[in-house]
């Protein structure tokens, strides 16, 4: 994974083992496969044809490949590279290559998550697995010659978080990011799998390529990799290879919520409710409802068939948003967050008055000043107080 500028500093004494958690064995991983510059490792890669190896494009500087081991220093298959070819323009599009054996090898390559496999494996949330020859530390000190591998999470499955450094030019579905926490990809393991579906027989589902930013350190924070059903088609093309594809007739993914909600008007210091429709595909999904941020001045409750009341507690006049999360029971299960808006809006027989807080205590011209206030804002003409409260809602996008 290339390295992205260091902002904070951390112990190496509390820093975890990133990319294990356990070592992998060979037998659980014969595609995975190591790239070397002579007998010093550069990357991992995966085998996807009988002679072309998937990795990034930035691992240029390998000449050999090392097949049929999880571990370095042991006896393995070691075949010469013939040919290197890497994404156009990869630097700004997608870190991948692809790597032409000099002969070709009995070792099964990787099946790719192609067609309906997406779909149904790669979402936010979605349980993934990691492997790969790289070091175990978040200061990518810790060198190992055996292959590790890890469990971590899918968190942008589509990269539309742009801030997180993935590629504007290929997003959003060119790209993903998952992992952070302590368990992520780092040095070492550019150019290897991130896997999904069944742990034992999983999919190759994108390509490691860097870290992901933010980042505390070198490694640790989370990943960015490439998808390969982005690059399926150009892959196909430039190697001439017919890459196997899934059976999808019949196929009947269990599609996410997709929630919306009304927004929600309620006078200062009162109530309001709404219900969240999941909008869900899936008819037979049944959905749970939870509230996913918290917003200060509202008591809020979220029921489980997906009603929400809202009580103000401030007093205010103001607009905001919360976050619910909706996730079905389907398998695997989905989930999707809707943002709910709100306007506490004046009671209109005070109107004027709630947004000014009456001063504390009996100070006699305090009390005058906060009087004559509200006298002048309720005698303000009513076009004027909708005009102000509308420009404002406006900004919400609702």
């Amino acid at each position: 994974m290339l390295v992205w500028p260091l902002l904070i500093a951390t112990s190496l004494a509390d820093a975890p083992r990133i990319v294990g958690g356990q070592v992998a064995a060979a037998e659980d991983w014969p595609s995975v496969v190591a790239l070397r510059n002579g007998d010093a490792l550069t990357c991992t890669g995966t085998l996807i044809a009988s002679d072309i190896v998937l990795t990034a494009a930035h691992c240029s500087a390998a000449n050999n490949v090392l097949l049929d081991t999880a571990d370095l220093s042991a006896p393995g298959v070691v075949v010469p590279i013939a040919a290197f070819t890497v994404y156009p323009g990869w630097a700004t599009t997608y870190d991948v290559a692809w790597v032409r054996l000099e002969s070709p090898v009995a070792t099964p390559p990787a099946l790719l998550t192609l067609d309906c496999l997406p779909e149904e494996w790669l979402f936010d949330g979605a349980s993934a697995q990691i492997a790969g020859f790289g070091t175990l530390d978040a200061w990518s000190s810790e060198r190992t010659d055996v292959l590790h591998m890890a469990q971590i999470t899918v968190v942008d499955a589509d990269c539309d978080e742009s801030d997180h450094g993935c590629m504007d030019e290929v997003a959003p579905g060119g790209e993903l990011t998952a992992g952070g926490g302590g368990v992520d990809t780092c040095v070492g393991d550019s150019g290897g799998g991130l896997w999904v579906g069944p742990t034992d027989k999983p999919y190759l589902a994108a390509v490691t390529s860097r870290g992901r930013r933010p980042a505390s350190t070198p490694c640790g924070d989370g990943g960015i990799y490439v998808r390969v059903d982005a690059i399926a088609d150009w892959i196909e093309t430039e190697t001439g290879i017919v890459l196997e594809r899934p059976t999808c007739e019949g196929f009947s993914p269990n599609h996410a919520p997709n929630p919306t909600a009304t927004p929600i008007i309620l006078p200062a210091l009162g109530t309001g409710a709404i219900t969240i429709d999941p909008g869900d595909e899936d008819p037979d999904d049944k959905h749970t409802f939870t509230l996913a941020t918290i917003e200060p001045g509202l008591f809020i409750e979220v029921s489980g068939s997906g009603d929400v009341s809202v009580q103000d507690t401030l007093g205010t006049v103001r607009s905001g948003a919360f976050e619910v999360t909706v996730q079905d029971d389907g398998d695997p299960s989905r989930s999707a967050d809707v943002s709910v808006y709100y306007t506490v809006a004046p009671d209109p027989g005070t109107r004027g008055c709630t947004s000014s807080p009456r001063p504390s205590g009996w100070w006699p011209i305090g009390m005058l000043l906060w009087a004559c206030r509200c006298r002048l804002r309720a005698a303000r003409p009513e076009g004027t107080a909708r005009t102000s409260a509308g420009s404002h809602a406006s900004s919400l996008r609702w």
